[in-house]
């Protein structure tokens, strides 16, 4: 078992498309200051394409703590740079990629990869008033293929 966490810069792609001068100081700034986070609980960085990461955690507590500890040192310190955050946890398979390269792959990939599976649910606070979460569950379809093992996802955002 252990966890998936994807974060994101919300509206990035209309933002390089309109600005991309400034959009692309935002970007860095948004994945500097979330590997410096993920670093410090735990995390290993899987991916790092433009404005999100995959980051893997041996487990849930750790994955969440670290999106709680990343949104709220983006908004006390980002300068208005903000993240979504999925989180999802189950079994991870430790794989080489066809390039040989470190990946990951489960149920939790897809789920926070594509937000396959889920369905959302009322949405939760969560660490006081500054952060919303709602909370997903495989759809019932998935949990007759087997794929809806695990925990349910969570999404925020700053």
């Amino acid at each position: 078992m252990g966890a998936i966490a994807f974060f994101d810069l919300p509206g990035s792609t209309k933002m390089m498309k309109s600005d991309p001068h400034m959009a692309v100081p935002r970007m860095i700034l948004h994945n500097a200051m979330c590997r410096a986070i993920i670093r410090l609980n735990k995390g290993t960085i899987v991916k790092e394409l433009g404005d999100g990461l995959m980051v893997r955690f041996d487990n849930a507590g750790y994955a969440i703590r670290c999106a709680v500890r990343v949104i709220k040192n983006l908004q006390d310190h980002g300068g208005g740079v903000c993240t979504k955050v999925t989180v999802a946890f189950g079994t991870i398979w430790d794989v080489r990629n066809s390039s040989g390269e470190p990946d990951v792959y489960g149920t939790p990939v897809l789920v926070c990869a594509g937000r396959a599976f889920c369905r959302r649910l009322p949405a939760r606070r969560l660490c006081g008033h500054w952060m919303r979460v709602p909370v997903c569950a495989p759809s019932s379809s998935a949990r007759r293929h087997g794929q809806g093992k695990g925990g349910c996802p969570l999404r925020a955002t700053c």
